[in-house]
């Protein structure tokens, strides 16, 4: 056991979304070494990988500028191939919103973020499930009875469409992990986490996402961090120790309730995040996403639970669900655990995907 004591940090490293970790654990970046990777991405849906229009300039000296309808269609790129069902699901209708210009110190304020439209995705021959290997694995990380792991694991077993494992605990001490107290709070280096996890990946996995309720922190410069993952590796890890307003001294300000439907709110968010990092999706900057990067606890519960059209395609693309039966195992989903609002959102969704319901373009 290694303990850092972390020295006063500036507030504007006080950063709260997954840093993307490419060469985590890897030595190349390259994920020609990792199971899955794919020769031919767009064998999945048959369309061929076209060549892309330069990107216009997301940042200038001015800050980020959203990417109008244009760009965005120009990242989900040409549908005319696909069945009509996959057309309807990665179009853009009303029920995304196109991503808003950051506030100060919202993520893409503080964060030039490359983008990645579909063809870029195709490009970098992503991690894929296979026969053999095809399996999520939560591995939980010290004391997590507070946690809702079993319920977030059938919740990603629906979100991913596929299976779901939950290992047994494994204590905190005696990791060989560095450990730190931050402002009284004791925090593990996240990288050194997704070293130790690598090693441990079942031969079956498909990734393996470590949860915790234990603070979290991926570089001794930065202040937290909710989850970190590897686009390459098919590891990651996130904490629940921030989700519970109990952290910030306002256990009083609300019901019991109230409290276990945050928890598990954020913590299926940061859960569908950190697992879509693992399929080699970057931060979205396209439109209102899980996939969009949060610098704070408020920016972070103001983002949606679904993926939108183009990260929709990517997961589409690698696992090879039907969306529109993807959606209804969600709505049911997310009326067991009382989410009405995105119950009724992938209800509207799944209907319109299969043809049975308008909307508008």
């Amino acid at each position: 056991m290694r303990i850092a004591a972390a020295r006063p940090l500036p507030l504007r490293l006080l950063t709260a979304c997954s840093l993307l970790a490419p060469t985590v654990g890897c030595k190349s970046g390259s994920r020609e070494s990792v199971q899955g990777a794919r020769e031919d991405v767009a064998s999945a849906t048959g369309t061929p990988t076209e060549p892309e229009a330069p990107p216009r300039p997301l940042y200038d000296d001015a800050g980020f500028h959203a990417p109008d309808r244009a760009a965005r269609r120009a990242a989900v790129g040409s549908l005319e191939s696909l069945p009509p069902t996959l057309q309807r699901a990665f179009s853009e209708t009303t029920a995304f919103r196109p991503v808003n210009p950051p506030d100060p110190g919202d993520w893409l304020a503080e964060h030039r973020e490359p983008g990645q439209s579909f063809a870029r995705f195709q490009r970098v021959a992503p991690n894929v499930p296979s026969d053999a290997r095809r399996t999520i694995y939560v591995q939980p990380i010290g004391a997590t009875a507070d946690a809702p792991i079993e319920t977030l694991s059938r919740f990603t077993a629906d979100y991913f469409q596929l299976p779901v494992k939950t290992l047994p605990s494994v204590p905190v001490d005696g990791l060989p992990v560095t450990r730190r107290l931050n402002d009284d709070v004791e925090q593990l280096l996240a990288p050194e986490l997704l070293t130790w996890l690598a090693k441990r990946l079942p031969e079956d996995a498909y990734c393996l996402i470590g949860v915790t309720m234990v603070d979290l922190y991926p570089d001794p410069e930065w202040n937290f961090v909710f989850g970190y993952a590897s686009l390459s590796e098919r590891v990651g890890v996130h904490s629940f120790a921030r989700y519970d307003p109990s952290f910030y001294g306002r256990a009083d300000s609300v019901s019991d309730g109230v409290r276990d439907a945050l928890i598990l709110d954020r913590g299926a968010k940061v859960m569908a995040h950190e697992i879509g990092h693992m399929f080699g999706m970057r931060h979205c900057v396209h439109y209102d996403c899980v996939m969009n990067g949060s610098n704070h606890l408020d920016e972070a519960d103001g983002q949606p639970m679904h993926l939108c059209p183009l990260c929709l395609r990517k997961l589409q693309t690698s696992v090879g669900f039907e969306p529109d039966a993807r959606y209804r195992q969600l709505s049911t989903r997310y009326e067991q655990l009382g989410m009405t609002r995105e119950a009724t959102w992938t209800r509207e969704r799944a209907a319109y995907v299969a043809g049975d319901a308008d909307d508008a373009e």
